[in-house]
């Protein structure tokens, strides 16, 4: 699992980073409605960045194997 983790802290980071330049830069797609891209790019660093904690988090915990 840490194997995936990892690759997911990598993904959090450069989406997290393009995102905030989009932010930063008040990047807009023109349409009907004017929609400010930056916050919808952060969606994707935030997902990735949950799951890279969840899978780090099972990795690294101790469980208990047995089965009751």
């Amino acid at each position: 699992m840490l194997l995936p983790a990892a690759f997911f802290v990598a993904v959090t980071a450069m989406s997290g980073k393009f995102a905030l330049e989009a932010i930063v830069h008040g990047d807009v797609e023109y349409g009907v409605v004017d929609w400010p891209l930056g916050w919808a790019y952060a969606s994707i660093p935030l997902g990735c960045g949950v799951l890279a904690l969840r899978l780090l988090h099972d990795a690294l915990l101790k469980r208990d194997l047995a089965v009751t």
